[in-house]
């Protein structure tokens, strides 16, 4: 499968070199794409969210759905 790609998008160091233990034979076509979103952004998004307004503690039944869209 990978054999057919042009290349292997890692979002890390770290995950390309896992990626790279078990698949050696294409640390050609490895390439790091880190998060377009910067660490600040994220970090401030956060602090603006309040986890006991949106999920408040009720006993009700709450469901996360994480989820990524590609073409």
């Amino acid at each position: 499968m990978y054999s057919k790609l042009d290349v292997i998008a890692n979002i890390s160091d770290g995950c390309k070199s896992v990626f790279l233990e078990h698949y050696p034979q294409f640390n050609d076509k490895a390439v790091i794409v880190e998060n377009i979103l910067s660490k600040e952004l994220i970090v401030g998004l956060s602090e603006k969210f309040d986890v006991d307004i949106e999920m408040p503690l009720d006993n009700s039944l709450k469901l996360l759905s994480i989820g990524r869209f590609g073409r």
